[in-house]
């Protein structure tokens, strides 16, 4: 079973001057592979948090009635895809150039981005996305819901910052 949450032509699209098909150039086949060993590792680390998505995204319907929400779930899915077979792409291209002292390698900022959102998986930093209580709602920088407020989160003000005693 190919897990994958984009396609190749979305993969292609974000890279407009990459050209596949080319005599000697990456091939569909190797991105549709790319695509499908990223997506198990999104795959793998949203099952370890209890969140199944199915292997094309389709069993979030089941869990995310909000038609909003389920596709910025989707959208999140396909971004997290493409941004880790981009990766693997340009880390081909990049083996067939020589990059000078301070140029920047874009295959490995690509892959620094995938695995720091593959690691919010896996703190739960992303289970509101997917209806999952987090276990850690309210904590500095996570997915505290917007607009809410600590008397509404029920959350104790008794330390709050302009009490006085």
């Amino acid at each position: 079973m190919a897990i994958g949450y984009c396609t190749v032509a979305e993969v292609k699209a974000r890279m407009p001057r990459f050209q596949s098909g080319v005599s000697g150039n990456i091939q569909d086949g190797d991105i549709e592979k790319w695509i499908a060993n990223r997506g198990s590792q999104i795959y793998a680390k949203l099952l370890n948090r209890g969140i199944d998505p199915g292997a094309d995204g389709s069993q979030l319907a089941l869990v995310i009635i909000d038609a909003a929400q389920l596709a910025a779930a989707l959208a999140w899915l396909n971004d997290l895809n493409c941004v880790g077979a981009i990766a693997d792409v340009m880390r081909v291209l990049e083996a067939a150039i020589t990059l000078q002292p301070g140029d920047v390698s874009l295959a490995a900022q690509s892959d620094k981005r995938f695995w720091k959102l593959v690691d919010e998986i896996a703190e739960g930093r992303s289970d509101a996305l997917f209806n999952v209580q987090s276990r850690v709602r309210g904590c500095a920088g996570a997915d505290t819901i917007p607009g809410s407020t600590s008397a509404s989160r029920g959350e104790n003000a008794a330390f709050s910052r302009d009490m006085k005693y």
